[in-house]
């Protein structure tokens, strides 16, 4: 397993872990992952790419100039296309996506200087805290493995 975050070698050539080990960036441009897959066919996607061994999969989030597009379960990823009204049926399928795999994101685009991270368990309701973190770089994080059948949801609040 590769140790996040990634970052720029001290020569800027290439980029390296957090133990100074080289990183290939092989990537599949997913652009529509979130808007033309299910669930069933997102888990198969993200699973024949991690055994073709890409280490990085990029998906959009939100379509320029595209205020129509919804996903397969005909959600909009904004209520009105208003950026502060995320419509939480479509993030609630973004958040599964990544599911029971490690989800890296990048800290420097979330408000607020600490960011606390914990995983939430919609089955029991409970909450269990990661760590805190500065709102800067890639964190990696990786959902507990000890439940039978997992289904954690990443938080990650201004502190």
């Amino acid at each position: 397993m590769r140790k996040i975050p990634i970052k720029v070698s001290p020569d800027g050539r290439y980029l390296i872990d957090d133990e100074g080990n080289p990183f290939f960036h092989l990537a599949n441009t997913a652009w529509a992952l979130f808007y033309k897959t299910t669930r069933e066919e997102a888990d198969l996607y993200l699973q024949n790419r991690k055994e073709k061994s890409f280490t990085v999969v990029m998906p959009v989030l939100l379509r320029k100039k595209d205020t129509t597009a919804r996903n397969v379960y005909g959600n909009m990823p904004l209520v009105d296309w208003d950026p502060t009204q995320p419509n939480e049926a479509f993030f609630e399928y973004v958040d599964y996506v990544p599911h029971n795999m490690r989800v890296c994101i990048n800290m420097d685009i979330i408000a607020g200087g600490t960011i606390v991270a914990k995983w939430f368990n919609p089955k029991s309701g409970a909450y269990r805290f990661i760590s805190e973190y500065a709102n800067s770089g890639i964190e990696g994080f990786q959902p507990p493995e000890d439940d039978v059948d997992p289904d954690y949801v990443l938080v990650l609040e201004a502190a």
